[in-house]
């Protein structure tokens, strides 16, 4: 289907954004959206709103192996919807000022986009953190957040933790982690497997937000977290108190 698809239909890539976010596009609809983002200003802006929101679902509970069917049961409740609202014409893409102020800021955008993001990220929330992990060929950078593993006792004071994956490129995303005792940082190691774990210059103290994590993760297993002597350590002197499974 997406072979016909023009890159400049914005009605159907546009409803492809939480899908992308996501991970959950097929090879087509991957490589036709990426293609169609290249030129398209609006796209992107869509992008940086809704990828909060993702993030967050992804680190809010634990992940559990999805059913086999489930993605193409979200992908095709957001493609009908979408494929209706462009069969409708110009008027379905055209925003009405609201009654009153809505609680969702998915509701700014326009309908085929705020119904797409809305029906993806509640599938996603109403089913207990299900990872969607689209299909295609291994190696392509879509981007997909996995949640960690928040040791005690970070995890009694409500810690969550993830890391996003773009290709062989990662950043670690932590919420509510409170600081490390006495004069020292966190430091972020690469766990390969039968091999020590290998320091990073990540260096950090931080409260909320996101970290990036030098050079690649390919072959990495486990990514970890410890509390380490300012300036970082070579070898870990504290047990992980964030354990990432990729």
């Amino acid at each position: 289907m997406t072979g016909s698809v023009p890159e400049s239909d914005h009605d159907f890539w546009g409803a492809c954004v939480p899908g992308y976010l996501l991970g959950a596009l097929d090879d087509g609809e991957f490589a036709g959206f990426e293609r169609h983002l290249a030129q398209c200003s609006r796209c992107e802006r869509e992008l940086a709103t809704l990828r909060p929101a993702v993030d967050a679902l992804a680190i809010a509970v634990p992940q559990r192996e999805p059913a086999p069917a489930l993605r193409d049961r979200i992908m095709a409740t957001v493609r009908s919807e979408a494929e209706l609202l462009s069969a409708a014409g110009a008027d379905a893409d055209v925003v009405r000022a609201p009654r009153r102020r809505s609680w969702l800021p998915l509701f700014a955008l326009r309908p085929a986009v705020a119904f797409a993001g809305v029906a993806t990220l509640l599938a996603c929330a109403v089913l207990g953190g299900y990872a969607l992990r689209g299909g295609g060929a291994p190696g392509r950078r879509s981007e997909r957040v996995i949640a960690a593993r928040v040791e005690s006792p970070l995890s009694l004071n409500g810690t969550t933790a993830g890391v996003r994956l773009s290709g062989n490129t990662a950043s670690l995303i932590v919420r509510n982690l409170p600081g490390p005792r006495g004069d020292r940082v966190y430091q972020v190691w690469l766990q390969r497997p039968r091999r020590p774990p290998e320091p990073t210059k990540a260096l950090f103290v931080l409260r909320s937000g996101t970290v990036a994590i030098p050079g690649t993760v390919k072959g990495v297993h486990q990514i970890l977290v410890t509390s380490e002597p300012k300036g970082g350590s070579r070898v870990p002197t504290q047990a992980p108190v964030i354990v990432t499974d990729l």
